[in-house]
């Protein structure tokens, strides 16, 4: 018996991982479209209070939620390509990404395509950046305490 409810506790937490990893990756999405629509804190927070566990029932609302923000993003394409852009641009720079790494998107005719490429990259930049956030945290406190010291050593000659 104790064997068998080892073996139930193990399949169970294989399972809370694999939805952790999955409604993460979901959140991000989520979070990302959210943003990319201004979608109101109000809406966003009745959202998230109704998806607080890690059920399928939360699996299935989320994937729910990102087929409404995708078709809403349709119908916003030309004007969300351009703010994307900025987006993908202060990611970047907040990353440290140097311009020769970064990927060139061409405009093209397929504004859908065009969109896809920036978004998938958008993505990845925040995957990086949740992932990093710690030390990312650390590095831009330390630019901020030399750009202080700096201009504090430049303003005044009496220490």
């Amino acid at each position: 018996s104790i064997q068998s409810l080892r073996e139930c506790k193990r399949r169970l937490k294989n399972i809370r991982e694999e939805r952790v990893k999955s409604i993460s990756k979901m959140a991000i999405e989520i979070y990302h479209l959210w943003d990319l629509l201004e979608v109101g804190e109000e809406e966003r927070n009745r959202f998230l209070r109704r998806h607080s566990t890690l059920g399928i029932d939360v699996i299935n609302s989320c994937q729910s939620e990102i087929k409404r923000l995708s078709a809403s993003k349709e119908e916003k394409l030309q004007s969300l390509i351009d703010s994307q852009r900025e987006e993908l641009n202060s990611l970047w720079e907040f990353l440290h990404i140097p311009k020769k790494d970064r990927v060139v998107i061409q405009q093209m005719k397929n504004k859908n395509e065009e969109f896809s490429q920036i978004e998938k990259e958008i993505l990845k930049m925040k995957e990086i950046k949740l992932e990093f956030y710690d030390i990312l945290t650390l590095i831009h406190q330390r630019e901020e305490i030399l750009k202080n010291w700096n201009e504090c050593k430049n303003a005044s000659s009496d220490p």
